[in-house]
């Protein structure tokens, strides 16, 4: 199984602020005439922080297109999938909390909207109510659990199955999840399957699973709401 550490979309706008604050203030302070030696330190301080932003957002940019490229694959790879994976937490009105592992799985042929192609969305959504007495953890055994019981569904009929997260230093990042994986995927590999995992930086992946996760937050405070 491949595993892949990639640049968080989420960040790049961070990222990209500062380097226009550090751009205008390196313009400013070279046009300054008489510069005091704080101004000059700056100055030097300032041209060795522009390059390594620089490059972090060419290298995000270069990564977007390459998810891009991955995405409208799918659309003529019927046995490709895309899975988008993340952990989601509502706070219930009693007590305790209820965890949710979403998977959302994107594959083709999709269909044409508003004249430009989308991939067919799928979610699966596995649920778990935590309290004091029966506590649940967003770790490796949660995830685990989540995958097999997907693959088992038989719904996942793709020969090439590429995962994509956070970092998920809890769940996702950790050696229990990646080697179960590892010794996972070649169990798959006598069907057929192969298995690939695209990590961005840790809490920096904003992705379809958060929306999903909102429009899941909403009804669900909306439904305790009206039960209370």
């Amino acid at each position: 199984m491949k595993v892949r550490y990639e640049t968080g979309d989420a960040y790049s706008s961070v990222k990209y602020i500062q380097l226009l604050f550090l751009q205008d203030e390196l313009e400013t302070l070279e046009l300054r005439k008489n510069k005091t030696k704080g101004m000059k330190d700056r100055l030097e301080e300032i041209k060795l922080e522009i390059p390594p932003l620089q490059k972090f957002l060419d290298d995000a940019k270069t990564h977007r297109a390459a998810i891009k490229l991955e995405i409208d694959s799918l659309r003529n790879d019927l046995e490709k999938c895309i899975l988008v994976v993340d952990f989601t937490k509502f706070g219930m009105v009693t007590e305790g909390n209820v965890h949710c592992f979403i998977v959302t799985v994107l594959s083709g042929p999709g269909a044409t909207v508003n004249g430009e192609w989308k991939p067919h969305i799928q979610y699966y959504d596995f649920y778990a109510q935590s309290s004091s007495k029966a506590p649940v953890k967003q770790i490796f055994p949660y995830v685990k659990t989540s995958f097999l019981k997907l693959h088992e569904t038989g719904k996942l009929n793709f020969k090439k199955r590429i995962i994509v997260s956070d970092g998920g230093p809890g769940h996702f990042k950790v050696y229990k999840t990646q080697y179960w994986m590892s010794t996972w995927s070649v169990e798959l590999m006598k069907d057929g399957i192969t298995m690939e995992w695209n990590m961005y930086f840790p809490n920096l992946g904003h992705n379809v699973c958060d929306a999903h996760a909102g429009h899941m937050k909403r009804y669900f405070y909306r439904t305790q709401a009206e039960l209370a």
